[in-house]
């Protein structure tokens, strides 16, 4: 439909294709070999994942105006040569990392608050109390649960007990607390403000 659009224009111009990264697929702009065309790279790439995540400080960085900085890559992505930009915004990383400082704010609260009802809790078994610590964990992202099991110990006759009456095991208590991922939180702060451009079009007097 665009090529017969290009006709009724009646110009001899090639188009320059400018899509975001829903058509950067195989069966999409990948796919197309006589056109060219300019797209934002889908994170879920994982060879774009990995680029983003590279420390800026590791990276020589080409200065721009207004915050912006780029550096230019070169990739085989679904076996079309082009060339990817990294781009980082510095305006972008600020409003990026104060959302995830509110989100690991947030995350701190709710593990907190996990922890202190975990501490009054009481499990019947040594098993149980591990698969609910593991399942507990597994639910945050930024945060580490420091933990230990401690048995429950209680006497088994009621009244005053001296020192030869028998003690019965009545249970396990998940002792917890809460460690920021400092690990986690930067590899998340490093992807922030960042984007990356891809082209096919490879001469850099052209694009």
């Amino acid at each position: 439909r665009v090529c017969e659009f290009q006709k009724q224009l009646k110009t001899t111009d090639d188009f320059f294709w400018v899509a975001d990264s829903a058509l950067y697929v195989p069966d999409k702009l990948l796919a197309c070999s006589d056109i060219n065309w300019l797209s934002r790279v889908p994170e879920n790439i994982k060879a774009c994942a990995n680029l983003v995540t590279v420390p800026s400080q590791d990276v020589q960085w080409t200065k721009g105006l207004n915050g912006y900085e780029w550096v230019e890559v070169c990739s085989k992505h679904g076996g079309i040569k082009q060339r990817w930009l990294l781009v980082f915004s510095q305006q972008a990383y600020e409003r990026e990392r104060k959302t995830l400082m509110k989100r690991i704010a947030k995350e701190e609260a709710e593990c907190l608050k996990a922890c202190r009802h975990l501490d009054k809790e009481v499990f019947g078994c040594l098993s149980d109390a591990k698969k609910h610590v593991t399942q507990l964990s597994k639910k945050y992202r930024y945060h580490r649960l420091q933990t230990r099991i401690e048995p429950i110990e209680k006497y088994e006759c009621r009244g005053r007990p001296n020192p030869a009456t028998p003690k019965v095991l009545a249970g396990y208590q998940v002792i917890c607390s809460v460690q920021k991922d400092e690990e986690q939180i930067t590899t998340a702060l490093n992807k922030k403000g960042k984007f990356i451009l891809a082209t096919n079009q490879l001469n850099q007097e052209e694009l």
